[in-house]
């Protein structure tokens, strides 16, 4: 059985140690699927938004690139633009004022870029709101509409049971995840070695982002038997190295009973307003001594081929009655590094969560 989604593409796997047979390459995924909505007027100025970003920080400026291609650089420079705006949010006005832009030349198209303040809001609040410009600059007049989303930046205060429920046990030899998690105030266990993985009975593994699978080469093996063991897997944007479907011959170990494949519109499944997170790196299907492995790939000009994703989703059936289904997400989403310029990965790693541990919830509720 093949299935085919407008950004995820799911294949069944079963026994002998090949996938070669049962796997169909499809131009199908959509990778530039524009995430934001924008309304606008043209002036004859002919700027236009360089970018379709709508989820932004509540409590902090928010800035906004604009390009010209029509104005001359000697223009540029004499006659600036200046920005009046209102934030509106159900007919009700939150805010007005007006902002200089900055002007930076060093791009194809000359851009302008704007910063306009975020109300702030309540931990874990989120509100839809509009941002209506009138961008004025020696009697040029351009007018713009864009909805926005603005999210409070800590998600975490208000489920500080559920993450400590969650029981989060992070292999981070990088440092970066765990930096984050511990300005969050997000509680976790920290694994240090391969042998404290396969340690792990309870609760979410999590292997921070920009782990190498190359220099770590055993890790593949002890993620695999992790989520037989009935422990979910989520995997931060790995830097390198390959990811086998099984170990070897001799081990016991199962092929997933379904491998998804999804690009970066795997975000909006969670929620239709969150913005693109961009790849860090992405996955790429390869034979490598007569067994299928995943592979990362981080030239992006590697990526311009339909064949490679930077999400995988990898589910093992249930090895005994009262243990759950398996389940492994390699994440090449860089949320990590997004993690201070866009709200997105913040409220994304909340879903996640929420997705695995569920998984592991329903069958302890079946016991």
């Amino acid at each position: 059985m093949l299935i085919f989604h407008p950004s995820t593409m799911l294949f069944p796997t079963h026994g002998p140690r090949t996938l070669g047979a049962f796997v169909v390459l499809a131009a199908c995924c959509s990778h530039g699927i524009a995430c934001g909505q924008e309304s606008l007027m043209e002036g004859p100025s002919q700027l236009k938004p360089a970018d379709n970003r709508s989820c932004v920080f509540a409590g902090c400026d928010a800035s906004f690139p604009y390009a010209s291609a029509t104005i001359s650089r000697d223009e540029q420079g004499r006659s600036p633009w200046r920005v009046h705006w209102t934030l509106v949010a159900k007919r009700r006005i939150l805010a007005r004022g007006s902002s200089k832009t900055i002007f930076s030349g060093d791009h194809d198209a000359p851009l302008y870029v704007v910063s306009i303040p975020m109300p702030p809001l309540r931990e874990s609040v989120v509100m839809a709101i509009a941002l209506q410009m009138t961008w004025t600059a020696g009697g040029r007049t351009y007018q713009h509409r864009r909805p926005l989303t603005i999210y409070s930046p800590d998600p975490f205060t208000t489920r500080k049971a559920f993450l400590q429920h969650a029981k989060i046990n992070l292999f981070d030899p990088v440092g970066k995840t765990a930096r984050i998690l511990d300005a969050h105030g997000i509680p976790y266990k920290r694994l240090i070695s391969l042998h404290r993985i396969d340690q792990a009975v309870e609760g979410i593994v999590l292997v921070g982002e920009e782990i190498s699978f190359r220099r770590q080469k055993h890790l593949a093996e002890a993620l695999l038997k992790t989520v037989q063991r009935g422990v979910p897997v989520l995997c931060l944007a790995p830097t390198e190295g390959d990811f086998p479907l099984a170990i070897d011959e001799k081990s016991p170990l199962l092929f997933p009973s379904r491998l998804v494949f999804a690009s970066e519109e795997i975000v909006r499944r969670y929620d239709q307003r969150f913005d693109r997170i961009p790849s860090a790196s992405r996955w790429v299907l390869r034979s490598r001594r007569e067994q299928m492995v995943l592979s990362v790939i981080q030239s992006e000009n590697d990526w311009r081929s339909e064949s490679n994703w930077p999400w995988v989703t990898m589910v093992f059936p249930a090895q005994k009655p009262d243990v759950p289904s398996g389940r492994l997400i390699l994440c090449n989403l860089g949320m990590i590094r997004s993690w201070k310029t866009n709200p997105v990965p913040r409220y994304f790693f909340i879903h996640l969560l929420k997705e695995l541990v569920a998984n592991t919830t329903d069958t302890e509720r079946t016991k």
